[in-house]
């Protein structure tokens, strides 16, 4: 008896179609699982990051964010009169100190002068931090909305091991956000485009049941993951390379 077009194959991925009626059935339990896994391991690996050089700042870059945020916090005025960065990161990291501030006033009773600076370093980079995983968990979003689940899993696994996004995920700089912002927006662009469909049936990756017996293997799905997970680190290699050297890196 021929399977069900719901019935997952392999106990892992469903059929095609079948993945936005299953609701809470266990495929999708299962790869909500692993991405969790993945989201994890990642929070680790960028995490054990952020004390590099302590207690000392080191990296050329990350004064250019921090001082102008220090400042507009210690004067009061939100001009950051520094415009080589994109200024909402250092208002970002303005808000960030603001809150170690209000912390250390209400636990110690002190200012923001008995704060090491260096203490302003490592939660500027935990604030990073978080953007760069939340950026994984985004680019999970759209491969599960534009192409599966299973897409959007092995585009996250790329994204979470990669060296370039590991290594700017834990400094003070553009870098992070920049991924973080840029996929948020081809997020939000996924979803008008889709409309309430949870998922867009490309007919070039996803081929029809009928003219196909083995549409939907996860062999199928790995693959236009694998691809989008490729795009996603060039596209933002290509990115972090022009707002650092404002040159295109062949």
């Amino acid at each position: 008896m021929a399977r069900r077009c719901c019935e997952p194959v392999n106990g892992l991925l469903p059929r095609s179609g079948a993945f936005s009626r299953m609701g809470n059935r266990p495929a999708e339990k299962r790869i909500l699982a692993i991405l969790l896994v993945v989201v994890a391991a990642s929070a680790v690996i960028r995490v054990s990051g952020v004390w590099f050089s302590y207690p000392l700042a080191v990296h050329p870059d990350e004064g250019r964010l921090v001082r102008p945020a220090l400042k507009m916090i210690r004067t009061g005025n939100l001009n950051p009169q520094f415009f080589d960065y994109p200024s909402l990161n250092i208002y970002l990291q303005a808000a960030m100190y603001k809150t170690v501030a209000l912390v250390e006033k209400t636990v110690h009773g002190g200012g923001m002068g008995r704060i090491p600076t260096i203490r302003f370093y490592i939660c500027g980079r935990v604030l990073n931090v978080v953007l760069s995983i939340l950026t994984i968990v985004i680019t999970f979003a759209i491969g599960r909305r534009l192409i599966h689940p299973i897409a959007g899993l092995a585009a996250a696994c790329f994204v979470g091991a990669s060296s370039l996004h590991i290594l700017n995920s834990f400094t003070i700089t553009v870098d992070a956000p920049m991924a973080f912002w840029s996929s948020l927006a081809v997020l939000m662009a996924a979803r008008i485009a889709t409309g309430n469909r949870r998922r867009h049936r490309r007919p070039d990756l996803i081929t029809d049941r009928s003219s196909n017996p083995y549409s939907g293997l996860v062999r199928e799905k790995l693959v236009a993951g694998i691809d989008c997970g490729l795009i996603t680190m060039r596209w933002w290699s290509w990115m972090s390379s022009t707002a650092r050297g404002g040159q295109l890196v062949s």
